[in-house]
């Protein structure tokens, strides 16, 4: 009697540890993202600001030609009396990307100075073919 009930713990555990060790290992990859600096078309600022209030520079432009690219940062280089500013965009390769441009004024995208003091205030904008988009503020 004791030898059938070890033999049925036995099989019992025998299948348990096969079941434990047979579980499926899926990969998962990741999709492959690359950064690029965005083509900005044109920005909007006010012709005059008040020192004490916040600037707030819009821009567009195409970012891509699908859902697979979006924003993704400022790189910004402050003065006193000036911003330089680069745009950088996101492509994150997936499939079934919506075929729906991805624009800049679609995202609301902005960059905000604050702490402006009177004078004219200029904007550089950097493009991917190495020329620069400027404007200017003045600020009173």
């Amino acid at each position: 009697m004791l030898k059938k009930y070890s033999t049925i713990w036995f099989a019992v555990l025998s299948v348990i540890t096969i079941l434990v060790s047979c579980t499926k290992t899926t990969e998962i990859t990741e999709p492959e993202v690359s950064y690029f600096v965005v083509k900005v078309d044109s920005i909007s600022v006010p012709d005059t600001i008040a020192h004490s209030d916040t600037l707030r520079i819009k821009f567009y432009g195409t970012i891509g030609c699908n859902s697979n690219y979006s924003f993704d940062h400022f790189e910004a280089q402050k003065t006193l009396s000036s911003v330089n500013l680069t745009v950088w965009g996101k492509y994150v390769a997936n499939e079934g990307a919506f075929d729906v441009l991805a624009t800049l004024q679609d995202n609301d995208v902005e960059y905000k100075v604050s702490s402006l003091n009177p004078g004219v205030y200029e904007i550089f904008i950097h493009q991917p073919d190495s020329s620069m988009l400027s404007d200017s503020v003045t600020v009173e």
